[in-house]
């Protein structure tokens, strides 16, 4: 048997072997390399200045601001016009709105749930004139969530679902005989998702939560935290359209009461739980009024 040298074994085994170890060496690589480039890199995103959820509150030592996201579907709403708010629609020609009260966890009668959503709805009526732009539409069934966590962060996102699926509306009031607790926080009567959101839950015994919470819908800003404002001000397209009061300290940890309006009543963007009637301010009207305006147009 003829034997070869070790110069002339790894030469044949290079000759049979080579290709093959070539072909691997390089599918091994091109394997890292393609590891390297489909990774998922990390992001870092610096925490939004606005928090997701905007709740409504009495008067508290200090404000808590969650900053989860949501992917609640919202309708599109245009950039508030800065030119003057034309002439209301004619009754005749109005767009109609539709607004469903959803029971959550609602442990009165159905005659006490109807009563509680009329004066909530008829104080943002009469204070926003939402009348004037649109034909209002206002559904009350006595069939809602009744086994709801009133301290979800998904609260809203529930009550939007619910009545999408059997309530076909424009926006949905989640209204409460209970005690709403946002992550756990008693002192929160309430909050909504931002502007665009198309839904809101409040609490029935503060009457002025569900106005608060509407203007959000509509773009208002909160008047009772100066951070809270800050950071919506930050957020919001186009701003925040009431500014702070002036009068008002922005210290953190200092509640405000709100501007109010010329007739003394407590602002509806400020804190609830306060003594006396509420309405919406000058600003916040004429800011209502240029949103209805520019919605109702594209109806």
């Amino acid at each position: 048997m003829k034997r070869f040298s070790d110069q002339e074994q790894v030469a044949c085994w290079l000759c049979d072997y080579g290709g093959l170890l070539l072909g691997m060496l390089l599918m091994v690589g091109l394997a890292l390399l393609l590891r390297g480039w489909l990774q998922p890199m990390p992001i870092t995103v610096p925490p939004p200045p606005m928090p997701t959820m905007i709740p409504s509150t009495p008067v508290l030592p200090t404000e808590l601001l969650p900053t989860r996201q949501s992917t609640l579907v919202t309708i599109a709403s245009p950039q508030i016009s800065p030119t003057p708010v034309s002439t209301p629609t004619p009754s005749s020609a109005k767009p109609e709105m539709v607004v469903v009260f959803i029971r959550l966890n609602w442990s009165g009668s159905q005659a006490e749930f109807e009563q509680a959503a009329q004066e909530h709805l008829n104080l943002f009526l009469s204070e926003s004139q939402l009348e004037q732009y649109f034909a209002v539409v206002v559904q009350m069934p006595s069939v809602g969530l009744e086994d709801a966590d009133l301290s979800s962060e998904n609260l809203v996102n529930d009550v939007a679902s619910f009545g999408l699926l059997n309530y076909p509306a424009d926006y949905y009031i989640g209204l409460t005989d209970g005690d709403v607790a946002l992550d756990g926080q008693r002192d929160v009567t309430g909050w909504t998702l931002g502007p665009n959101s198309i839904a809101v839950v409040a609490e029935a015994s503060y009457l002025s939560v569900t106005a608060h919470e509407l203007g959000h819908v509509f773009g208002l800003c909160d008047e009772y935290s100066y951070s809270a404002w800050l950071s919506q001000n930050q957020t919001f397209i186009g701003g925040c359209p009431n500014p702070y009061p002036s009068d008002c300290q922005k210290e953190v940890g200092i509640i405000c009461s709100g501007q109010p309006t010329l007739n003394g009543k407590n602002s509806i963007m400020g804190p609830s739980g306060l003594d006396g009637d509420y309405g919406f301010n000058q600003v916040c009207r004429q800011s209502l009024a240029e949103r209805f305006a520019l919605l109702s147009r594209q109806e």
